[in-house]
C-alpha cells in the first residue's frame, strides 16, 4: 500500500518520478497492476498480512497495560477495515 500511495503522489507531482517507479525492478509491476487493473498480487497480500499483524501486535505486546480498551478496539477495527480492503482487491492479470 505504501508503494501505491507513493506512485499516486509521484503521478500528481512529478512525471519523472512516476516513470521511475513504473520502471522500477521491484515495484514497477505492482504499481502498473494497481493503476491498470486495481489489483494486488497474492504474494503482496500475504506480505501485507504479515506486516499488518506484526505492526498491530507490537504495541499490544510491549504496551498492553498502557493502552485503554477503547484504543485497542479502535486499532483492531481500523486495521481490519484496511486489511479487508486489501484482501478484496482482485489478484491481477498475472494470476489468471
Amino acid at each position: 500500500p505504501s508503494v501505491i500511495w507513493a506512485a499516486y503522489f509521484f503521478s500528481r507531482g512529478s512525471p519523472r518520478f512516476h516513470r521511475w517507479i513504473l520502471q522500477h525492478k521491484r515495484f514497477g509491476k505492482m504499481v502498473r497492476n494497481w493503476e491498470e487493473h486495481g489489483s494486488i498480487s497474492r504474494r503482496a497480500k500475504a506480505f501485507a498480512t504479515i506486516l499488518i499483524l506484526l505492526a498491530l501486535s507490537m504495541p499490544f505486546y510491549f504496551m498492553a497495560e498502557k493502552l485503554s480498551q477503547t484504543s485497542k478496539v479502535v486499532s483492531v477495527s481500523l486495521t481490519a477495515i484496511g486489511w479487508s480492503y486489501i484482501m478484496t482487491r482482485p489478484n491481477g492479470p498475472q494470476e489468471d
